[in-house]
């Protein structure tokens, strides 16, 4: 068959698994260097390598798997994966703990930026949590397609919210927030 006539496949958003869970960290690891690098903010190449090659050390894997564990499956959590074939190539996790609402991650491969797999995933996500409530969610305050990306389902930047997440790398955040609906 040319390959003017093979059909590309829809990219499938499905819950994730424990097996996934690797291959979402790689993801997200790559998305990391691909994203996160901002020298304006003194965030280097290197300093992000380095964070994300510890995250890639064997027993670190096997820790996010052991992590990961309490949250898949949990009905407070919604944690699913977008793959092309066998492939991960986003993935998106919320959250519904003590009434408070959190996107606390949405990763997409940078080969499948503009294709939509964000929006499904984000949709998905949104249909998940009570949109009656806020939803909060943090974002690199230099992450100018994200905020953006967010605007458009409804969350607006909390003023005077910066701060350094500094658990991995001193990165500048700031919080966004989606006011619930009207009931």
């Amino acid at each position: 068959m040319s390959p003017e006539l093979e059909r590309k496949s829809e990219p499938v958003i499905r819950e994730t698994s424990l097996d996934d869970i690797i291959a979402v960290r790689k993801m997200q690891a790559q998305s990391w260097l691909d994203t996160y690098p901002n020298e304006e903010s003194g965030i280097s190449k290197e300093l992000i390598k380095d964070t994300i090659d510890h995250w890639l050390i064997p027993e670190n894997l096997e820790g996010s798997v052991a992590f990961m564990s309490n949250i898949i499956g949990n009905p407070n959590n919604f944690h699913h994966v977008a793959v092309d074939g066998d492939k991960v190539i986003g993935f998106v996790h919320v959250s519904d703990v003590d009434d408070e609402q959190v996107l606390q991650a949405l990763y997409v491969d940078k080969n499948h930026h503009g294709k939509g797999v964000a929006q499904k995933l984000m949709i998905q996500a949104m249909n998940w949590l009570d949109k009656t409530k806020p939803i909060k969610l943090e974002v690199a305050d230099y992450n100018d397609r994200a905020i953006a990306f967010y605007r458009k389902y409804g969350f607006d930047i909390e003023p005077d919210s910066e701060h350094i997440f500094t658990e991995l790398v001193p990165i500048p955040i700031i919080n966004m927030i989606r006011k619930g609906d009207k009931k």
